[in-house]
């Protein structure tokens, strides 16, 4: 494999890389309209956006363990800009929501060459078939605040490393604040800022960095002021440890004491979970199936793909380490290094529980790395014995090969969460009695019944009963 031509003009490659974008994010967003609101969080947070003000809606975003003030700004506005068509209005900014994330994810890459183009198609199967970005399409509450975290990450490395402007410094800065204050990775905007800065990239300044830091520490402060340094409690949810789940009641009997121990494996599970494919959700359900035998085709397709990909990105660390070492840095060496900075502070900031779409930022940037490392293996000089030809092409043929069943995965898992979520609206009258919820009041009546309505009408069958055989090799959790 000698290295792939340069040919052609320079304007043609990048129009190319975002065709193919615009293709990927649009098809994808076809199905991610068609999944309806979901009804455990989405009306329960509609509701409570729809009776409080706007101070009351705000203020309520500070409480029991978090500072979400900007979370909760937002569900606000999307929920009187819809003017009464929800489920409409919610789908339509989920489905620019994932075609600007696959443009801005494009651009990150900087497409230039035949070589960078080629990356393309393996770097966007990469990114959408992750578990880690699977969340971000399944659910929204009613707005996936997880994917708006991703983009703000990506927009955030764009500035960075595009020409100086103040207004770039202001933007960066402005979206630093608002994502701080939605959720708590809303800290990966600044880590990007920072890191990109770090390894020489001068959109936004020295000062640009500084205010950031300012920002957090004002926002650690607050968060001492308004809960008392609280974070978000053992006995909140169920969690995955090892090969199972632990209630609860389970968490607080085991690590009440020591909660450390438990913060520890969270943090360790959640960095094995980008860079092995493995735990999902704090459990080692690959790991499991292997002893017990009982593996599925969809699991090896997906270790093979992540494994592969984390072996790539290291190989290319390893080929830059003496670069590095002399703070000499290029844009692919950047997307490598702005990964490893955000690979650590998300695994940090996801201690108090394990979920994978916490970890979707580190997710967008492993998928860029890894493009940006296989886009250096076609680029390699022609020098290249035979045999090493042979084992590269090999690798890259599995990786790609691998990738491309991962986003093929992508419609089946989307078309199962169309199908469990309408069903989920059925049992709209005991979901009520379970959770206290009273629908007998006419406002909050209208708008269950509005989205129970939209939900039904979803004519979606199970992929599993018309899709049997592609059950066991498409989805990761079937």
């Amino acid at each position: 494999m000698g290295q792939v031509g340069r040919v052609g003009s320079p304007v043609l490659w990048p129009v190319l890389a975002y065709l193919c974008a615009a293709i990927v994010g649009l098809a994808l967003s076809a199905f991610v309209v068609r999944i309806p609101v979901q009804l455990s969080d989405g009306l329960a947070n509609l509701i409570q956006v729809q009776e409080g003000s706007w101070f009351e809606v705000v203020k309520g975003g500070v409480a029991s363990g978090y500072m979400r003030p900007a979370l909760w700004l937002q569900f606000k506005v999307a929920f009187h800009a819809a003017a009464g068509h929800y489920t409409g209005a919610f789908r339509a900014i989920h489905a620019v929501q994932i075609v600007s994330c696959a443009l801005l994810f494009v651009g990150a890459l900087r497409v230039r060459s035949a070589a960078a183009l080629c990356t393309v198609p393996f770097g966007l199967a990469l990114l959408f078939g992750l578990q880690t970005f699977d969340g971000t399409i399944r659910e929204a509450y009613p707005l996936n605040t997880y994917l708006t975290v991703v983009l703000s990450c990506l927009a955030a490395f764009t500035l960075a490393n595009g020409r100086f402007s103040r207004v770039r410094e202001a933007t960066a800065v402005a979206l630093f604040v608002l994502m701080l204050f939605t959720v708590e990775t809303g800290v990966l905007v600044g880590v990007v800022l920072a890191a990109s800065w770090a390894m020489g990239a001068r959109g936004i300044s020295r000062r640009t960095v500084v205010i950031c830091g300012a920002v957090l520490a004002g926002y650690v402060v607050s968060r001492a002021v308004f809960l008392g340094g609280a974070t978000p409690g053992l006995t909140e949810r169920t969690s995955g440890f090892g090969f199972g789940q632990l209630e609860p009641q389970q968490i607080q009997e085991r690590f009440g004491a020591f909660p450390y121990g438990f913060y520890l494996y969270n943090v360790a599970s959640q960095l094995l979970t980008v860079l092995a494919g493995e735990p999902s959700g704090g459990v080692f359900a690959f790991t499991g199936r292997l002893l017990a035998g009982t593996l599925r085709p969809a699991q090896i397709i997906y270790e093979i793909l992540v494994i592969g990909s984390t072996a790539s990105i290291a190989v290319f660390a390893r080929s830059r380490w003496s670069s590095w070492r002399r703070r000499e840095f290029t844009h692919a060496d950047r997307l490598v290094l702005v990964f490893a900075g955000v690979l650590a502070v998300n695994a940090v900031v996801s201690f108090p529980y394990t979920k994978d779409v916490i970890m979707s930022p580190a997710g967008v940037f492993f998928a860029l790395a890894a493009a940006v490392s296989v886009e250096r293996w076609l680029s390699a000089p022609a020098s290249r014995s035979r045999a090493a030809t042979a084992a590269v092409s090999l690798m890259l043929a599995l990786l790609s090969t691998a990738a491309a069943v991962r986003l093929l995965a992508v419609h089946y898992q989307m078309r199962s969460a169309s199908f469990v979520t309408r069903n989920d609206w059925i049992g709209l009258g005991d979901w009520a009695d379970r959770n206290h919820v009273d629908l007998s009041r006419p406002a909050r009546a209208t708008l269950a019944n509005q989205l129970q309505h939209d939900a039904l009408n979803q004519r979606v069958p199970a992929p599993r009963f018309t899709e049997r055989e592609a059950g066991r090799f498409l989805p990761y959790l079937f």
